[in-house]
């Protein structure tokens, strides 16, 4: 038996999802999406069919909503560190094009990448410090891993 979350798991023909479109229109109350993340909080990590989107993707595209990134990232911190059809993350996205973008936009973007980051290498770290690894071989697989772990991320939830 599985609770409803009022249909917002429905999708539309571009593979989007009521947060998506929330997202992006400029006229949306915030209230409105927190609304819409404590109903259905997987809805952050639902990309849309035809650019593999997240709705963190489409608010850096839509510069103007960047008071939505904190209640995003807050569901899912790992959604910072996805890739959409073109390999681009959020914080990519956050610099392209020309339109203006708000102040502190991608200083936020990047403080967020980062402390997603350092969550992984410690997290790495941990494991081998539990198994008596070497620091050196600690250095090696965050060298090697986190990289790899970003790209594996795409599309999918990380835990």
């Amino acid at each position: 038996h599985r609770q409803s979350n009022g249909g917002l798991d429905v999708v539309d023909i571009h593979g989007k999802i009521p947060l998506h479109y929330a997202v992006a229109n400029q006229n949306t109350l915030p209230e409105t999406v927190h609304l819409l993340l404590e109903t259905y909080p997987e809805g952050v990590g639902v990309a849309d069919t035809s650019t593999q989107n997240l709705p963190l993707h489409t608010v850096c595209s839509y510069p103007l909503r960047c008071d939505l990134i904190l209640p995003l990232v807050s569901v899912d911190l790992f959604t910072v560190l996805k890739t959409n059809y073109r390999h681009r993350t959020p914080l990519q996205l956050a610099f392209r094009g020309r339109r203006p973008r708000p102040k502190g936009m991608t200083s936020l973007l990047t403080q967020i990448q980062d402390k997603a980051i350092r969550l992984i290498r410690d997290t790495v770290n941990d494991i081998c410090e539990e198994r008596g690894l070497p620091d050196l071989v600690v250095a090696t697989i965050c060298s090697f891993a986190l990289p790899r772990i970003i790209e594996r991320t795409k599309g999918e939830m990380f835990w």
